[in-house]
């Protein structure tokens, strides 16, 4: 069994493919810590990937906080045009760099799921399903409505993380408590947070709208 500095080149060659979590341009940092009780002292590489989803989840966590919201209509976004396109259309001045979208948001991509890794290491979610597309288990599914965060750089300095990371065992009883300690980046980016409603859902809000103020 590899010992975490062994293994800590290995995560970082296979976390260079998230490049949205991999190499954000950090701004300042917090020290956390992820612990689970195991039944061995040896380095758990599901331990470490386990981290790795948890600094993902705290990333997307920080990104939906600071974005920015923009309401449109699905006959915003134009049939035949690339997801990319149409975003790039109802954002001015701003190039969009990594899409994550809620699970019915994979109808905006014709359904598409290409080149996923079989056998991954990692959660299916980490990895795109095209392109710099991401479908995110974090972002609420709604049945009358798509949404859409886009960032126009990566979210988490991981590549950092990783280098700084420090993994210890402690024994408790006849368990063992492994611990990863880690900084957890906040990074330079800007988002956007789209809201795509079908027109029956828009008119029906608006005259909701109305029928309040009334």
């Amino acid at each position: 069994m590899e010992s975490f500095e062994e293994y800590r080149s290995t995560i970082e060659t296979l976390t260079m493919n998230f490049s949205y979590l991999y190499d954000g341009d950090v701004k300042s940092s917090i020290d956390k810590s992820f612990t689970k009780v195991l039944t061995h002292d040896k380095t758990s590489p599901t331990f470490v990937i386990e981290c790795i989803n948890e600094i993902y989840n705290d990333s997307i966590v920080s990104m939906m906080d600071k974005s920015i919201q923009i309401s449109l209509l699905m006959t915003d976004f134009e049939n035949g045009k690339e997801l990319y396109d149409n975003i790039s259309m109802n954002i001015k001045n701003f190039k969009p760099g990594y899409i994550f979208l809620s699970g019915n948001g994979r109808r905006l991509t014709n359904n598409l799921i290409c080149n996923l890794i079989s056998n991954k290491p990692f959660p299916n979610h980490l990895y795109s399903i095209y392109k710099d597309t991401y479908i995110c288990p974090l972002i609420e599914d709604c049945s009358d409505e798509i949404i859409i965060y886009v960032t126009d750089k990566a979210i988490q300095g991981l590549v950092y993380s990783i280098q700084n990371m420090d993994y210890s065992i402690s024994k408790e009883g006849d368990s063992f408590t492994h611990t990863i300690s880690y900084k957890l980046y906040d990074c330079d980016y800007n988002c956007y947070k789209l809201v795509i409603k079908d027109l029956a859902k828009w008119r029906e809000e608006k005259i909701n709208t109305i029928l309040n103020i009334k």
